[in-house]
């Protein structure tokens, strides 16, 4: 319907390719600076680091092979997309946990999302540019036994900031945090289509339109969690863990977000894949 990391000595990662997959490099320089690539393997080719210094320490991410693990058992994967212009496409991905534990109907599923559609709206719509649409929105339902139900909720609704335009790129980072403390892939959300009025230089976001998006933020989270549909709920919006020390989890696991901790700072942040393809 819409579009769509250990560390180790360089002896020891000369060692470590004995699989296919793809590997991102990160080797830093000092305490400040550092130097990210990311290139595939096969389980005939080597990696080499003679080149490597050896006050540089290393470190090396595998992405684990498909298939991904399905996610728990009473999961949605809520996915609210739309265009920004005439050009881009652009989607937010949430998750949401039924901790209820009751499987729902098609049709309970189809009311849920047109519920988060109208949440999205009423929160998010005034912080992005009347060049942006919100189309509708998707959610997979994931239940016991391999068991998938889809709902939706179809709508095309203008945003309402006013003001010219940002490339379709630009974007505002909501940053979601849990109770859980790790190292790296931690849950945001870019919000596209901002406008120039929200800027306050070349780098940086009006720090009252930093905020204003932070509390509209702890507010859709605040809907999604309290809202009643019988027996379908209650409601838990967070995010899926896949991955634990370069391997696929088994299970996933799900992790909620913390009430009212939403985290805005007032840096431009980018979507580069929204502008579309090189011409």
């Amino acid at each position: 319907m819409f579009p769509g990391a250990g560390a180790a000595s360089a002896d020891e990662l000369a060692l470590a390719p004995r699989r296919c997959g793809s590997v991102m490099l990160v080797i830093y320089h000092g305490s400040h600076t550092k130097s990210v690539w990311r290139r595939t393997f096969s389980s005939q080719s080597a990696i080499h680091f003679s080149s490597l210094s050896a006050h540089r320490r290393t470190r090396l991410h595998f992405v684990p092979l498909p298939p991904r693990p399905s996610p728990p058992d009473h999961t949605m994967r809520v996915a609210l997309a739309g265009t920004n212009g005439s050009g881009s496409r652009w989607a937010n991905v949430f998750w949401v946990r039924n901790a209820g534990g009751n499987t729902p109907s098609d049709t309970e599923l189809n009311s849920l999302a047109a519920f988060i559609y109208g949440r999205y709206i009423s929160h998010f719509g005034p912080q992005m540019n009347v060049n942006v649409t919100v189309q509708g929105c998707q959610i997979i339902y994931y239940g016991p036994a391999g068991l998938q139900i889809g709902g939706g909720h179809v709508e095309n609704t203008l945003c309402s900031q006013v003001g010219q335009a940002l490339p379709a790129s630009a974007a505002i980072c909501i940053s979601w945090r849990v109770a859980q403390r790790y190292r790296g892939g931690h849950p945001r959300t870019y919000l596209p289509g901002m406008s120039t009025a929200s800027m306050q230089d070349v780098t940086k976001w009006v720090a009252t339109y930093a905020d204003a998006v932070r509390v509209s933020a702890d507010q859709f989270h605040l809907d999604i969690n309290t809202h009643t549909a019988g027996t379908f709920g209650p409601f838990h919006l967070g995010t899926v863990s896949f991955v634990l020390r370069n391997e696929w989890r088994s299970p996933p696991v799900f992790r909620d977000f913390t009430p009212a901790s939403a985290l805005v700072d007032t840096r431009i942040d980018t979507q580069r894949r929204r502008l579309g393809p090189d011409v």
